[in-house]
């Protein structure tokens, strides 16, 4: 789930029944921003599709992808 915020960009992560937001282009640090602060699991297609969207700093897409198992790591 994508929403545009003040000129923000975030996408709504699933895990465990709710949402980890994660702010796609922040302007201040921390450069990464995740509300809850909680782990969660991306797939390989869920990255590509916020990848994509050319929302996301180099920060946020690398913090995102040490959020993918090394089996999706192997193909990104």
């Amino acid at each position: 789930m994508f929403l545009d915020v003040e000129g923000y960009h975030l996408v709504g992560i699933p895990s465990k029944g709710r949402n980890i937001w994660v702010m796609l282009n922040p302007a201040n640090v921390p450069y990464y921003k995740q509300m809850p602060q909680a782990n969660f699991s991306l797939s390989n297609s869920d990255f590509e599709r916020i990848r994509k969207t050319h929302y996301a700093t180099f920060t946020v897409l690398e913090c995102l992808s040490s959020h993918m198992d090394d089996e999706q790591l192997t193909k990104h």
